[in-house]
């Protein structure tokens, strides 16, 4: 028992220093790409305090998404929470507001900003800004659930990762709606300079490289399952050719 329990504390502190190194890359890249901030501890989070577009925004810092690809080149997907309220977003978080319901008369946030979903890759040993994939940021997402007919609209990063096995590839997972099996896929691919994008919005069961092809194989319709314990059909798409 003495043995499990040393082994368990040995992981725990070993994927603590891996989230603390994560959030310095962080720290240290959005500190490149906006020369005016301010680093603010609010509640249980440390959030980064700058300006986007002429309005006041708000990065959460303490959610790192960072992934290292090669020689130093390092990608990193944070939300952005723009408003020109300059406090709304410390009011969300010390009122504990997460679902457009509880947004009332009696709150000091009113939830009228706009939030972002940025993806920025940056090469960290030479010190410069490589580029956003095609289509990011992601805008006019709300900063908080949504209750759109009895289903919850959250669209909230749930993973951020390379994917094994392929190279210089990286797999951005986006929640729509609240317990769905159904997810937003963002592929990346760097590849001689150039950020490679796809988007999938499908049900992922593996991903695979092979003769300059990265192939998903995935289910169509992970949601519609037309016969009593029928196994849906499942599809394999080519997402890159280099």
């Amino acid at each position: 028992m003495k043995t499990i329990i040393i082994i368990l504390f040995t992981i725990s502190i070993t994927i603590v220093s891996a989230q603390n190194t994560d959030c310095e890359k962080n720290m240290q890249i959005l500190k490149k790409l906006f020369k005016r901030y301010e680093v603010k501890q609010i509640e249980d989070q440390m959030v980064f305090i700058t300006d986007v577009w002429g309005n006041h925004a708000s990065i959460p810092v303490t959610d790192c998404y960072v992934v290292e690809i090669e020689n130093g080149i390092t990608a990193i997907a944070f939300d952005i929470y723009m408003t020109d309220v300059s406090n709304d977003y410390e009011n969300m978080l010390r009122e504990d507001i997460c679902i457009d319901s509880q947004i009332n008369e009696s709150t000091k946030y009113k939830g009228l900003g706009e939030r972002l979903i940025q993806v920025v890759f940056y090469d960290l040993i030479n010190d410069m800004f490589i580029g956003k994939p095609e289509g990011f940021p992601i805008a006019e997402l709300t900063w908080t659930d949504q209750d759109i007919n009895g289903l919850m609209r959250t669209d909230k990063i749930v993973g951020f990762k390379k994917i094994e096995n392929c190279t210089n590839t990286i797999l951005l997972s986006i929640q729509e709606y609240k317990d769905s099996p159904k997810k937003l896929h963002y592929f990346f691919k760097y590849h001689e300079g150039e950020i490679m994008t796809k988007s999938l919005n499908t049900c992922i069961e593996s991903i695979q490289e092979q003769n300059n092809k990265l192939m998903v194989h995935h289910i169509e319709n992970c949601l519609q399952v037309t016969e009593e314990n029928a196994v849906p059909e499942n599809v394999f798409r080519i997402i890159f050719k280099w």
